[in-house]
């Protein structure tokens, strides 16, 4: 069973539960639209392959169940809050006192931090036998700044369709003090760990673009191939400077060899154009290529530069 999860097979999984992916991200952006802020989910995997890798038949089954939990929770919230205004605003219209004895606190997190954060893994093993077979947990931790979704730990979950009938009581609890514990996860053993090339072909993915004016951009990225991709594409329909009697192209894509590793891997490209101002380019494409080919998603921005990440695995 074990040889079913390791590396980059994740990246089957999320191909067979592709509808499971893409009906999250729709109840995420709902979410995020009756909160008024953004959404972050982020799935601990290696703590749940560890922990539920021999109670499901395979990564399929895991990884959808993991994704239905998620969008149970965000349903649930988004139902609580729907008869609210924005959480992330001072006048949060009128609710009852229990659903205001958490969304108060709730919004005030948000607003310190910009964003509301859930991280899904499974429970600690000190608190797996309190909790009943079915029974998904919230708690919320100050050192991530998240909300926690703990699944059950060694037993498959089972989802239950009045979840949202107890998620108000559930809120309350998670957001008062002392949560329930997150399980520390041990550094790995450094002679175990792979070449960079091949770690760094796991999420998440970093990317980080800078606009340098008119002539030059540069791209800089953990996962070698999203760069390469980048880059060739660029490099095929570029234009060629016939001005120049050596007829370059118009914009000369350039690649950084790492030197992190003995392989060719790539962590920056440099996009310039040294044509004396005839060809000028915008980093309005790459920002559409990073996000609408590679699927990206935006993190921050600030002048001239972007920053985006991807958890999702991609198959070279």
């Amino acid at each position: 069973m074990a040889s079913v999860f390791p590396g980059n097979d994740l990246c089957l999984v999320y191909g067979v539960c592709k509808d499971n992916v893409f009906l999250l991200r729709e109840i995420r952006a709902s979410l995020s639209k009756v909160l008024g802020c953004p959404v972050r989910i982020d799935f601990a995997w290696e703590q749940l392959l560890a922990a539920l890798s021999n109670v499901y038949e395979n990564a399929t089954a895991l990884a959808c169940d993991v994704l239905e939990s998620s969008d149970l929770w965000c349903e649930a919230l988004k139902g609580s809050c729907a008869t609210t205004t924005a959480l992330s605003t001072e006048s949060a219209g009128v609710a009852d006192a229990a659903q205001q004895q958490w969304t108060k606190p709730l919004a005030d997190k948000i607003k310190l931090h910009g964003e509301l954060r859930l991280l899904v893994t499974v429970v600690s093993k000190e608190e797996k036998d309190s909790l009943q077979q079915s029974e998904l947990t919230t708690s919320w931790s100050e050192t991530l700044a998240a909300l926690v979704l703990f699944l059950p730990r060694d037993r498959p979950l089972r989802l239950l369709e009045d979840f949202g009938a107890e998620f108000q009581s559930r809120m309350l609890k998670s957001l008062q003090k002392n949560p329930a514990p997150l399980e520390l996860q041990s550094l790995p053993d450094f002679d175990a760990l792979p070449p960079p090339d091949e770690l760094f072909r796991r999420p998440p993915y970093h990317l980080i673009i800078t606009d340098y004016g008119h002539s030059k951009i540069v791209v800089q990225g953990s996962h070698s191939p999203s760069l390469r991709l980048l880059g060739d594409y660029m490099a095929r329909w570029c234009l060629i400077n016939h001005q120049d009697s050596r007829h370059p192209p118009a914009v000369a894509v350039v690649y950084n060899r790492s030197c992190w590793d003995t392989s060719s891997m790539v962590d920056m490209i440099t996009l310039t154009s040294e044509a004396n101002n005839i060809f000028k380019f915008s980093p309005a494409l790459v920002l559409a290529f990073v996000e609408g080919v590679l699927g990206y998603e935006k993190v921050s921005t600030e002048q001239g530069m972007w920053t985006y990440r991807r958890l999702m695995p991609l198959k070279d």
